[in-house]
C-alpha cells in the first residue's frame, strides 16, 4: 500500500510540473515567434484562416479526449464510490436520488454560475469604448458592438478558445480585455478576467489530484494535457496578436498555466490528509463528481457549441463542411482516448 501511495504521489508531482511548465512555455511561444519572425516577415501572422482551423480542430480533439475521460473513467469511479458509501451508510441509499449524476450537475452548474457572475462583474467595469463581451467559452460570440466604427465590425467577434476575448481588429486597432495602456485598473481587471477564464482549470487539476492510483493519475493528466496545451497556445496567440505588453502577457499566461497545478495540489492534500481511502471519503467523492461536471461544461460549451456557431470562412465550401470536420475531430479524440483506456485496462 505504501508503495502504491508513493507512486501516486510521484505521478501527481510530475503532473503538476508537466501541466504547469509546458502551458507556460506554449503560452509565451507565440509572442517570441512574432518578435523573431515578425521582424523578418511583416506579413507573418497566426491569425489566418488555416491557423484558426488547425487550432480549432486541435481543441475539438482535446474536447473528445475529455468527453471520453469523463464518461468512461471519472464517472464510473464516482458511481462505484457512491455505491460503496451507500452500502456502509455514509450516503443515503435511495435509488431515485441518483447521487453520481447529482454531483456531476452540481459541478456543472456551479462553474456555470461562477463564470456568468464573473462575466457580469467584469462587463460592468469595462468602458463603453471597450464593450466587447469577454466569455470563457471559446464558441460563444461577443455580441456587443461599439458605436465607433473603428472599434469593431458589425460581425460578432469570435475567439479561438476559452481565453481572453480580444479579437476586434479594424484599421490595425485591437482591443484587449482590460488592457488599456497605462491604466492600472484595466490591467488588474484583465488579470481578474484571466482568473475567471481559468476557473474550470482548477477543477480539472482537482480531478487529477483526487485520484488514488498512479495509473489513473497518468490517464487524467494526459486527458487534461491534450486540452490545456492547445488552450495555452491559443491564449498566447491572442495575447501576442493583440500586442499585449510583455509583463502583462507573462502574468496572464503564468496565471492560466499554474491554476491546474494548484488544483492538483488541493486535490492531493484532500486525498492524502484523509485517514480513509480516497474512494470511501464522502468529501472526495463529491468533489470528484463536481470535477467531472466541470469537464462536461468545458466540452459542451467550449467545443461542441462550435457546431452551432461555426467560424465564418471566405471559402464557401469550407464553411459548409467545417461543422462536420469539427465533429470528426471530436470523434477522433474520443476514440483515441477510448482505445488508450481499453489497452491500459
Amino acid at each position: 500500500m505504501a508503495s502504491a501511495i508513493s507512486e501516486s504521489l510521484v505521478a501527481k508531482y510530475i503532473s503538476m510540473l508537466f501541466l504547469g511548465l509546458v502551458p507556460l512555455i506554449l503560452g509565451i511561444l507565440p509572442w517570441l515567434t512574432l518578435n523573431v519572425l515578425g521582424r523578418k516577415n511583416r506579413r507573418f501572422s497566426f491569425d489566418s484562416p488555416r491557423g484558426r482551423l488547425i487550432t480549432s480542430l486541435l481543441l475539438c480533439f482535446g474536447g473528445g479526449v475529455l468527453l471520453c475521460t469523463t464518461f468512461f473513467h471519472i464517472q464510473p469511479e464516482v458511481r462505484e464510490s457512491v455505491e460503496y458509501l451507500q452500502q456502509i451508510g455514509k450516503l443515503p441509499s435511495k435509488e431515485t436520488l441518483r447521487l453520481p449524476e447529482v454531483f456531476l450537475f452540481c459541478g456543472f452548474f456551479f462553474v456555470y454560475l461562477v463564470e456568468e457572475a464573473a462575466h457580469a462583474w467584469l462587463h460592468g467595469r469595462v468602458s463603453a469604448e471597450d464593450d466587447a463581451m469577454h466569455r470563457t467559452v471559446g464558441a460563444r460570440r461577443c455580441s456587443g458592438v461599439s458605436q465607433r466604427s473603428d472599434v469593431c465590425s458589425k460581425e460578432a467577434c469570435s475567439t479561438i478558445d476559452s481565453t481572453v476575448e480580444m479579437v476586434c481588429p479594424s484599421h490595425d486597432h485591437v482591443h484587449v480585455i482590460g488592457d488599456t495602456v497605462g491604466d492600472l485598473r484595466s490591467s488588474i481587471g484583465g488579470l481578474l478576467a484571466v482568473l475567471a477564464l481559468s476557473f474550470h482549470a482548477v477543477f480539472e487539476g482537482l480531478a487529477v489530484g483526487l485520484e488514488a492510483k498512479a495509473s489513473s493519475v497518468w490517464v487524467l493528466c494526459g486527458a487534461v494535457a491534450a486540452h490545456k496545451f492547445v488552450i495555452a497556445f491559443c491564449v498566447g496567440i491572442e495575447l501576442a496578436t493583440a500586442r499585449t505588453r510583455p509583463v502583462l502577457l507573462v502574468a496572464y499566461v503564468f496565471t492560466f498555466a499554474f491554476v491546474t497545478p494548484l488544483g492538483i495540489g488541493i486535490g492531493t492534500t484532500l486525498s492524502e490528509s484523509s485517514l480513509e481511502l480516497a474512494n470511501s471519503s464522502v468529501e472526495v467523492v463529491i468533489l470528484q463528481g463536481m470535477a467531472s461536471g466541470t469537464l462536461i461544461y468545458v466540452v459542451f460549451f467550449e467545443v461542441l457549441q462550435r457546431g452551432v456557431h461555426k467560424e465564418e470562412s471566405q471559402n464557401e465550401l469550407l464553411g459548409r463542411v467545417s461543422g462536420l470536420v469539427h465533429l470528426f475531430a471530436v470523434l477522433f479524440g474520443f476514440m483515441v482516448m477510448y482505445g488508450l483506456q481499453s489497452i491500459g485496462e
